[in-house]
């Protein structure tokens, strides 16, 4: 997964990403693999956002819009 998003996205800084880089991310990505993995993909990078949320490294999710 995380090298899918860093073809996509790059390397940014947790606090540099955004809803659209998942929205970008989520489009790339089906053309490759089923609807399925996306999500569970977006659920684990949903999880790892909140858990920053948690220990105070962000202040919102750039997930929290993303479908």
């Amino acid at each position: 997964m995380f090298a899918h998003l860093l073809e996509v996205m790059g390397n940014p800084m947790i606090g540099e990403t955004t809803g659209q880089d998942f929205e970008r991310y989520k489009i790339e990505r089906l053309k490759l693999v089923k609807a399925g993995t996306v999500n569970l993909e977006l659920r684990v990078a949903k999880s790892l956002f909140n858990q920053a949320l948690n220990w105070g490294y962000l202040m919102r999710s750039p997930m929290r819009l993303v479908k």
